[in-house]
Order: structure tokens, then sequence, then C-alpha cells
């Protein structure tokens, strides 16, 4: 019995997240809004790679050192995270893995609200 639930989550958690286990590549460069002075100058550009319900992301603010992340979606494709920044900063990372289509929304000083296309 465990078994086979165990079987239907990950199979359902595999069709969500576009039907197979295949890695695919997302992309996308949003500008930065919030509370902070310079958020809506701050460009960022993000790549993510989802292969099954592992999302890994790479990140980078112009002018900025690259970051990453790591990140394991539910069967609903919801992920949730922290990215490190360095010298004990971090940013909280939350996003959704739908066919064709990956949000992520970086919080930390500014929010940076992606909706990453697949890359080409």
């Amino acid at each position: 019995m465990r078994t086979t639930t165990m079987g239907a989550v990950v199979t359902g958690a595999m069709l969500v997240l576009g039907g197979t286990a295949s890695a695919q590549t997302y992309t996308g460069t949003v500008y930065g809004f919030g509370s902070g002075n310079n958020c809506s100058r701050y460009q960022m550009t993000m790549d993510v790679t989802v292969s099954g319900s592992q999302v890994q992301g790479i990140f980078q603010q112009k002018d900025r050192p690259q970051r990453n992340f790591a990140a394991t979606a539910d069967a609903a494709g919801v992920f949730k995270g922290t990215a490190m920044l360095g010298e004990g900063n971090k940013m909280s990372v939350a996003g959704s893995v739908k066919p064709n289509e990956v949000r992520v929304k970086l919080d930390g000083y500014c929010t940076f609200d992606f909706k990453l296309a697949p890359k080409p």
C-alpha cells in the first residue's frame, strides 16, 4: 500500500513538472521592486533548471556576483528555499513549476518576481 501511494505521488509530481524527469531550463530578466530606494533600477537575470522535482537556479544582479539556490518542488509544483548572498545575507526563494513556465520570487532587500520561459 505504501509503495503504491508513494508511486502515485511521484508520478503525479512528474506530470505536474512536465511529464518526464529530463532536465528543462527556463530563463528571464526582471527589475526589482520594494521599499529600497534603488530597487526599480536593479536588473536581475535568472536561469532555472528543472529535473523531476529538483529545481536549481542561478541568478545575477547586473554588476554583482552570480548566486544560486536549490529546492525541491512538491506534488503541486510549489517550492521554497533560501539563497545565500554572502556576508550572512540571504534572500527567500519561492515559486512554482508548470509545463512551459516557472515562476520564482526572490525576496530580500528588494523583491524580484520572475515569470520564466523555456530557454531555446
